[in-house]
């Protein structure tokens, strides 16, 4: 049995620990490291609490709440302890906890495996072009921090090409892209799901969604004028009821919807990760229009997937990885063009066979390449490989 211990900041929410629980399930050892409280910008909160079939979870105090530069206390004991043959870091490579890790692995001859979802070059001439000096500055500590973790990482996974593409460039030696699996158990296409909700929430035309944070960079104000452009076709929006985004854009969204005459074509609801698929089951097109900054592009994306996977035709911005997660599949246009988005929408409300058809596809393409199945044969795969 191959022992594995993971850092992971995202299973201090119990859905993403699916992926360690299936590892811990198919013949390895696995315990994870979770922040016992991270601290955002709206207060701190707690860890969620071990769940069934979750594999040992160490709740661990941290130092610093930069992920670039935090530290697990005791750390070094607990790989002592635990003696791993396997350490998996959720996180950028280029940082100090990277730097720890790998040489204690480089020590006591075991593996290390880094996860990152970076997509933004950090070459020095990019990022002061980028963020100025602010972003030169911190080029330089990235690249002095991954110079020093590089050494001793085995694998470095990624989530995207840009990330791939950047991580080769800087000589990583095993550099492989892979999904963030969602779980197939609870985003699937359930037909009496759909009927259930459909039936308690009236919903008889075409229903588009968005589903995700309400921030800007979501582009859920360009959704709102795309919709603006066919308010003449029967549909409904259903969207987030905002509580806990209580912020400008939520309350620019929300002057929006008023302008533009919407109020009346918008149905909101409330609901916490596993309840989005049943909503998702109940929607027909899911939309995901985001707007790239300098600082930010769409690192992956989960919803879109998700979506997928309930059987939803789903049209995304070509911001970052988008067009990669939905290929042929999905509807693609230009950030910011909302009359592009309008045109979209309007083909799969006039065409139902053409909905169906995109609808057919992404649900195929979702569970044979996006699911957490997906996403445990290939770790599986390349553990195996590099224990050998």
């Amino acid at each position: 049995m191959i022992k594995l211990i993971a850092i992971s900041h995202a299973s201090f929410t119990e859905v993403n620990r699916e992926i360690f629980r299936r590892l811990n399930q198919n013949g390895y050892k696995v315990s994870i490291l979770v922040p016992e409280i991270i601290k955002y910008p709206t207060g701190i909160k707690k860890a969620q609490p071990v769940c069934e079939n979750d594999p040992e979870i160490i709740f661990v105090k941290t130092k610093r709440n930069n992920p670039r530069i935090q530290k697990i206390e005791n750390l070094k004991s607990i790989l002592d302890s635990k003696k791993p043959d396997i350490v998996f870091l959720e996180n950028d490579s280029g940082c100090l906890q990277a730097i720890e890790i790998g040489n204690w692995c480089k020590k006591n001859k075991a593996k290390f495996v880094v996860l990152s979802c970076e997509n933004l070059p950090f070459d020095l001439k990019t990022s002061y072009k980028r963020a100025g000096i602010k972003g030169f500055l911190l080029s330089i500590v990235k690249n002095f921090f991954n110079s020093q973790s590089r050494k001793n990482i085995d694998y470095l996974f990624t989530i995207n090409n840009d990330g791939t593409k950047i991580f080769k460039e800087i000589k990583y030696k095993n550099v492989i892209k892979i999904p963030l699996g969602f779980n197939e158990n609870i985003f699937n296409f359930y037909p009496d799901k759909r009927a259930k909700i459909r039936a308690e929430m009236e919903l008889n035309d075409t229903v588009i969604a968005y589903f995700g944070r309400i921030v800007k960079e979501k582009g859920i104000h360009i959704l709102l004028k795309a919709l603006a452009k066919i308010k003449n076709y029967k549909w409904t929006l259903i969207l987030d009821d905002f509580v806990l985004y209580k912020n400008s854009y939520s309350e620019e969204i929300n002057r929006l919807i008023s302008e533009l005459e919407l109020k009346e074509r918008v149905k909101y609801i409330k609901a916490n990760h596993q309840e989005i698929a049943e909503y998702m089951n109940a929607s027909d097109i899911v939309v995901l229009a985001s707007v790239s900054t300098s600082k930010w592009k769409e690192q992956y994306g989960r919803v879109i997937p998700e979506a997928m996977a309930c059987k939803n035709a789903v049209i995304v911005a070509n911001s970052g990885a988008l067009p990669e997660l939905v290929e042929n599949t999905g509807l693609i246009f230009e950030e910011n063009d909302f009359e592009k988005l309008a045109e979209h929408l309007k083909i799969l409300i006039e065409k139902p066979e053409i909905c169906k058809k995109y609808k057919e596809d992404a649900y195929l393409r979702a569970h044979k390449y996006l699911s957490v199945d997906s996403q445990f044969k290939i770790y599986d795969e390349i553990f195996k490989k590099i224990i050998k």
